[in-house]
């Protein structure tokens, strides 16, 4: 005599590998899915770790030709300290790399209009990186800087993260003056 659990409706017989044939096509879709989170999660956190990086650059390339005289010494100490600051910071763990973009035989002393860290003069929202700035309060640092992050997934390749900011010079009544952020709209010779 049979038990009553040893007896099975027919439907129950077709419904034994469901579960395992949802293991194997869910667990990597899981898994998958994860990554993909996880790499966006990282490509967001880059993000936000690149912009802290360029605004502390700029800063510090605007206070340090603000508080000095406009010669070519100090546009050349506000290339280097934006690079320093640029620097100093890290994107996932890894360091960053900023051009100083520094030659004093050029006006404001950027080698190229296309460098990393630019000083210029700030009318406005409008950047000129060749016109040498009028007033203390003209003088302004732009920093872009790109980093390539590479992806989780291998057939996504690297992902290039762009960030920018310039900062200008505040000349405080009393005492010394402070940068700020600024926003600029277009940057012209």
């Amino acid at each position: 005599m049979r038990r009553m659990a040893d007896v099975q409706p027919p439907a129950a017989r077709h419904r034994r590998g469901g579960v395992m044939l949802w293991a194997i096509t869910g667990v990597p879709m899981a898994l998958a899915m994860l990554a993909l989170v996880t790499d966006f999660g990282n490509l967001w956190l880059a993000r936000v770790e690149l912009e802290n990086a360029v605004e502390a650059a700029a800063l510090a390339g605007a206070q340090q030709w603000g508080d000095r005289a406009d010669d070519a010494t100090n546009r050349t100490r506000a290339h280097n300290m934006a690079k320093a600051f640029g620097e100093a910071n890290v994107v996932v763990g890894k360091l960053i790399l900023v051009d100083s973009n520094d030659n004093n035989a050029n006006t404001n002393n950027n080698a190229s209009p296309t460098g990393a860290v630019l000083l210029g003069q700030l009318t406005g929202e409008i950047f000129h990186h060749n016109t040498p700035p009028a007033a203390v309060t003209e003088r302004a640092c732009k920093v872009e800087v790109a980093y390539s992050l590479p992806s989780l997934w291998k057939f996504l390749g690297t992902f290039t993260i762009r960030a920018s900011s310039a900062a200008a010079y505040n000349n405080a009544t009393e005492g010394a003056g402070f940068p700020r952020l600024v926003r600029v709209t277009s940057t012209v010779p």
